[in-house]
């Protein structure tokens, strides 16, 4: 296999996560559980959630949501980071207006990993764009 396979599989794993990521939290939040690993963590703006319980009820608790991706990077992750399954870093950046709030700058990052035929999140960091001090 050439260094090119993992690169391109990892790219387009990260754009197709990313699509159906984004559609999810804006359209149908409360199924963004399914996304997750029982024992995921995410980091909103600092703000630690462990378990996807605890992450989908931390999600649908935001106002409803409209999300412009303008960019996504995603990298493969050695395999033996998670026992043999392809696993994939991914970059998000963009818009996001909450509902009653401006819009506001992203980026998201997730390490996900291969779960049969899907992916599923391990961890997750979001954070708005603010000026620096």
């Amino acid at each position: 296999m050439s260094l090119k396979d993992p690169i391109a599989t990892s790219s387009k794993a990260g754009l197709d996560f990313a699509k159906i990521f984004y559609k999810t939290f804006d359209e149908k939040r409360h199924l963004l559980g399914n996304i997750y690993q029982d024992d995921a963590q995410v980091i909103w703006n600092g703000n630690p959630y462990v378990g996807k319980e605890a992450i989908t009820k931390f999600y649908t608790s935001l106002p409803h949501s409209e999300t412009n991706l303008l960019s996504v990077d995603a990298q493969p992750i050695n395999t033996k980071f998670q026992e043999g399954k392809p696993t994939v870093l991914v970059t998000c950046a963009g818009d996001v207006r909450l509902k009653g709030l401006q819009n506001a700058g992203f980026t998201e990052n997730f390490v996900v990993t291969a779960e049969g035929s899907t992916w599923k999140v391990l961890r997750g960091t979001f954070r708005f764009h603010e000026p620096a001090p």
